[in-house]
């Protein structure tokens, strides 16, 4: 049922089968199925997945190690009203070189598509 409604475009299911993916819970654990099902959802708006994604950046899981594209995800989740990515984006641009935050500022409004 989760699955269907994940391929039906529901944003929360997509989450929600990311975070039964990333976890094991009732499917076998796939970091990097995880990460395309929170990038669906996050790619609608879902700011919770968008912040996923800056963790899974962050830590490297499922995904290609990448503070700055970490930075830009926690930035627009923090945007969309995801208050928990506030810290977590705190706490990593201490980590990063002024131009490395600058990159992070540009890359935000590429993350989503416009949608008309």
């Amino acid at each position: 049922l989760l699955r269907a409604a994940a391929d039906g475009g529901l944003a929360l299911a997509q989450h929600n089968l990311g975070q039964a993916l990333l976890q094991g819970n009732g499917v076998a654990q796939d970091p990097s199925e995880a990460a395309r099902w929170f990038t669906r959802a996050a790619e609608q708006g879902l700011a919770v997945a968008q912040e996923r994604l800056g963790a899974l950046h962050e830590h490297g899981r499922g995904v290609a190690q990448d503070d700055v594209l970490a930075s830009a995800w926690y930035s627009l989740a923090l945007s969309n009203g995801q208050r928990s990515a506030g810290e977590r984006l705190a706490a990593l641009e201490r980590r990063l070189a002024p131009d490395q935050r600058e990159r992070a500022r540009q890359l935000v409004p590429t993350l989503v598509p416009v949608r008309r």
